[in-house]
C-alpha cells in the first residue's frame, strides 16, 4: 500500500494514473499541489500499469483482467475507492456515483493506512458516514483475514442503518468481486465475509457502567469504529476498556502490515455533559490535521511530528472540517439548514461543528459568531520548523508593514499550550498562528529567536508567568549577539509607562545593543505582558468585545475560532469550557491590547498613524456592498500574489499555459491597478524572467517518481 512517498520503491511498476474516469481524485490531487503538498498524487496510485483504462464494471472481463482487479483492491485502497466503489442512490449517470474523494476522506483512508487514531468531525449531510463505510468494507472484504472489526453507535436506528448501508454499497461491487456467500451473515447487526474468515460487529449504547466496560472488554479487534461518540452512554469507559483488549490484535496487524486504528466520527455534541465532554476532550488534546502530513517521511516521522503538535499522550489527530472545507456552496449550507428546521445549538453542532454548552452562557454574541466562523480559511502556507513546530500562515508578510508577534506561555509539559498570533497591525488580521504542547523551552525560545530575526518587522508580545522568564532571559542574551535591540523587539513596561519611568526611558530610548548584560539583567522584570485577574478581566470584557467587532472578519484560524466560540461565562468568569483551551484567545486578546492600548508604539517601529487603520475602513462604517466589494478585493489580490508565485516556480509548460490562463482570468476581475505598474503583461514578464534564471541556475534533480509524474503532465 502507497501512503508515504518512499512507499512507491515497493511498487517498481507503479504509476500515477492520471487518465481515472474519476475526476474527483483529480481535482484532489491538484487541489494538494496547490497547497504545497509535495506528495500530492498518492491517491492516484495503479500499482500495475496494465489495469489503466480498464474499467472494472464492464461485462465481459477476461479472467486475466478480472485478476488483476482482485489484486489491486486486495493491495491498493486507492484504487478500490477510485475505480471499484459505486452508490446506486447517488445519481443517474455512472459519473455521478463514484466516490467523491475530498479532503476528509481522503485524509481519514491516510491515517488509517498510516496507523493513526483520528476523530472525524464534520457537519451532517457532508459524507461523513459514507467514507468510513467504504473504508470498512475495503478493511473487511480486502484487507484482513481471520480478524474481527467492531462498531460502536449510539441506538438500534444508527446500528440497523449503518449495516443496511455497507450492504448496498457492497452491492455497488462487480458480482465476481463479491466474496460473500450464503453461508455469510446477512442480518440487521452484523456481518461476515466466510471467505477470509473476518466477522464486523455492531454495538450499541449500555445503560450502565459496569455493562459498558464489559462490552469494551469484548473487543479484540485492531479496528474500532466509534459512530456518534458524544451521545453514547458511559463511551469513556468502553473506550477505555477496549484500548486494553485491543493491544494484542494491533500488534498481530503490525506483524501482518496491515492497518489498526481506532476511530470516531461524529457531528460535534455539548462538552459539558459526561460523554460529550471525554469526546471534546480527546478533540482537543489531539493534533489537529494538516496536509503537510503526507510529505512525512515514514510513519516514525508522522508520530514525532504529531506528539510534538498534540496535548494528549496517545498518537491521536484532530480531522475537523466544515462543509466549505469539503466542497460545498454557502447556498447549500444555507438550504440545509433550513430544510433542517431547527435553530440555536442544534444548527452550531450539526452544521458548524460548534461544540455547545447547555449549563454555560456563550460569551460572543450570535451575529459576531456568524461573522468570526464565516472567516474561516484555509491556510495560506505551512511551515514545519527543524523542531516539527506547525505554524499556520494567512497572508503573506508585507515588508512594509508591522506584525505584532504575540505568545501566551506555558510550561509546555502537556497541559496548556504555547500558543503564537502573528497579527497584521495595519488590519489587526491573524496573519499566522500555532500552539506547541510538549516542548523544551529552551528549544522554543531558539524557535522564537528564528523567528524574530527571519522577520525584523515584528514586535514580541510574550505573556510573562510559568516559566515565560526562561524564554524572556534567552532572548535578552541573544537578541543583541544578533544586532537587535531587546527595548525594541519586545513588549515592556518602561516603554508602556514612559511618563511615569522618565529616567528609565531616557536610558534605553537610544538603540544600543551593545549595553551591558547587567542592563538586562535590571530591568527584565518588566519584559512581557503579566497576566492576573485584573489584566484577565481587561483582556475579555474590554479587549474582546471591541476586537470581534472592528476584525471579527479577519480572525481566520480555525483552532481560534473554535476556542473563542466556545468561551463561556460561568460562575461570573468568563473562561474555557471544562477541558477546552483558551490560549490561543488569550495570545490574540494580548495582540490587541497592544495595538489599542499600547503606549509609544513608535519606539518599537510601528507607525501610530497606520496601526489598525484598515480595521473597519479607516473609522468609515462600511455599507454591506461596500464590505462585500472589499472582501472580494481583498481575496483576488490574494489570488493574484498566490498564482503570480506560482507561475515563477513553474517548470510544465502545462502548468504554465494553466496558470498564465488563470492569472488573467483573476486580474480582468480586479479594479484598476495600472497606477502601482501591476499589469497583467508586467506580471507575465516578471514571472518569465524568474523563470529563465531558474533555468540558469544548476539545481538538483527530483527523485525519479516526481520526474516521472512532472513528465506526465507535461
Amino acid at each position: 500500500m502507497i501512503v508515504f512517498k518512499q512507499d512507491w520503491r515497493k511498487y517498481p511498476k507503479a504509476i500515477v494514473d492520471t487518465k481515472t474516469p474519476n475526476k474527483s481524485f483529480l481535482n484532489m490531487a491538484a487541489l494538494l499541489r496547490d497547497m504545497g503538498v509535495d506528495h500530492y498524487y498518492f491517491h492516484l496510485a495503479l500499482l500495475q500499469p496494465e489495469l489503466q483504462g480498464v474499467n472494472p464494471h464492464a461485462e465481459g472481463l477476461t479472467r486475466d483482467e478480472r485478476a488483476r482487479v482482485l489484486y489491486e483492491c486486495d493491495n491498493n485502497p486507492w484504487y478500490y475507492l477510485r475505480e471499484i466503489v459505486i452508490d446506486h442512490g447517488a445519481g443517474i449517470e455512472i459519473d455521478d456515483k463514484r466516490f467523491r474523494a475530498n479532503r476528509a476522506n481522503i485524509a481519514a483512508m491516510w491515517l488509517l493506512l498510516a496507523c493513526i487514531d483520528y476523530i472525524q468531525i464534520q457537519p451532517r449531510q457532508t459524507g461523513k458516514s459514507y467514507g468510513t463505510d467504504n473504508n470498512s468494507l475495503w478493511l473487511m472484504y480486502f484487507c484482513y483475514t481471520d480478524t474481527q472489526l467492531n462498531l460502536i453507535t449510539k441506538d438500534e436506528s444508527l446500528r440497523k442503518n449503518n449495516i443496511a448501508r455497507l450492504k448496498k454499497l457492497r452491492d455497488g461491487w462487480p458480482d465476481w468481486l463479491n466474496r460473500n456467500t450464503k453461508k455469510d451473515d446477512n442480518n440487521q447487526i452484523s456481518l461476515s465475509c466466510q471467505d477470509r474468515n473476518n466477522k464486523y460487529y455492531t454495538h450499541v449504547s449500555q445503560s450502565s457502567e459496569k455493562a459498558a466496560n464489559n462490552l469494551g472488554r469484548g473487543m479484540t479487534s485492531p479496528f474500532i469504529h466509534i459512530d456518534e461518540g458524544p451521545f453514547i452512554n458511559h463511551i469513556e469507559t468502553t473506550v477505555s476498556a477496549a484500548m486494553g483488549s485491543t493491544n494484542t490484535a494491533r500488534e498481530i496487524a503490525k506483524r501482518k502490515g496491515v492497518p489498526y486504528c481506532t476511530i470516531f466520527t461524529t457531528t460535534a455534541g455539548n462538552q459539558e455533559d459526561r460523554d460529550g465532554r471525554y469526546v471534546y476532550n480527546l478533540m482537543n488534546e489531539a493534533a489537529v490535521w494538516t496536509e503537510r502530513f503526507y510529505d512525512c517521511f515514514d510513519r516514525d516521522d508522522l508520530v514525532k511530528l504529531i506528539k510534538t503538535n498534540s496535548s494528549g499522550r496517545s498518537v491521536m489527530v484532530n480531522l475537523t472540517m466544515s462543509a466549505l472545507q469539503l466542497g460545498f456552496s454557502k447556498q447549500w449550507l444555507y438550504e440545509a439548514i433550513a430544510n433542517a428546521r431547527s435553530d440555536g445549538d442544534n444548527i452550531d453542532r450539526d452544521y458548524f461543528n460548534v461544540w455547545t454548552s447547555s449549563s454555560n452562557s456563550s460569551l460572543i454574541p450570535q451575529h459576531l459568531a456568524k461573522q468570526i466562523r464565516a472567516s474561516e480559511m484555509l491556510p495560506t502556507d505551512q511551515w514545519i520548523s527543524k523542531e516539527n513546530y506547525i505554524f499556520r500562515w494567512y497572508e503573506d508578510v508585507d515588508p512594509s508593514t508591522w506584525y505584532v508577534l504575540c505568545v501566551d506561555t506555558s510550561d509546555a509539559i502537556g497541559r496548556d499550550d504555547i500558543a503564537v498570533t502573528l497579527l497584521n497591525s495595519k488590519t489587526g488580521a491573524t496573519a499566522g498562528s500555532a500552539t506547541f504542547n510538549e516542548t523544551n523551552l529552551m528549544r522554543f525560545a531558539q524557535w522564537l529567536l528564528e523567528f524574530m530575526l527571519t522577520y525584523k518587522n515584528s514586535v514580541l508580545v510574550i505573556e510573562r508567568r510559568y516559566n515565560a522568564q526562561t524564554i524572556i532571559d534567552y532572548l535578552l542574551l541573544k537578541l543583541p549577539v544578533n544586532g537587535e535591540d531587546p527595548f525594541v523587539r519586545i513588549f515592556n513596561q518602561i516603554v508602556q509607562k514612559r511618563d511615569e519611568r522618565g529616567d528609565d526611558f531616557s536610558k534605553i530610548s537610544t538603540t544600543n545593543v551593545s549595553r551591558p548584560k547587567h542592563v538586562y539583567d535590571r530591568y527584565r522584570r518588566d519584559f512581557g505582558f503579566l497576566t492576573n485577574s485584573d489584566t484577565r478581566k481587561l483582556l475579555y470584557n474590554n479587549v474582546m468585545m471591541n476586537a470581534a467587532k472592528d476584525v471579527g472578519s479577519k480572525v481566520r484560524d480555525k483552532t481560534l475560532i473554535h476556542q473563542m466560540l466556545n468561551l463561556v461565562i460561568k460562575n461570573n468568569r468568563i473562561d474555557h469550557g471544562s477541558g477546552g483551551h483558551d490560549d490561543l484567545v488569550i495570545s490574540w486578546l494580548m495582540g490587541h491590547w497592544f495595538l489599542n492600548y499600547g503606549i509609544n508604539l513608535s519606539h518599537y517601529g510601528l507607525d501610530s498613524k497606520m496601526v489598525m487603520i484598515d480595521r473597519n475602513s479607516g473609522g468609515k462604517k462600511m455599507s454591506p456592498k461596500e464590505r462585500m466589494e472589499r472582501e472580494e478585493q481583498e481575496a483576488l489580490m490574494s489570488k493574484v500574489k498566490t498564482l503570480h508565485e506560482k507561475l515563477k516556480e513553474a517548470t510544465s509548460q502545462l502548468d504554465i499555459i494553466r496558470l498564465e490562463m488563470e492569472l488573467s482570468s483573476v486580474m480582468s476581475k480586479v479594479k484598476s491597478t495600472e497606477d502601482d505598474g501591476m499589469t497583467l503583461d508586467a506580471l507575465l514578464q516578471e514571472a518569465n524572467e524568474a523563470r529563465d534564471v531558474r533555468r540558469n541556475n544548476k539545481y538538483g534533480g527530483r527523485n525519479r517518481q516526481a520526474s516521472e509524474l512532472l513528465r506526465y503532465h507535461s
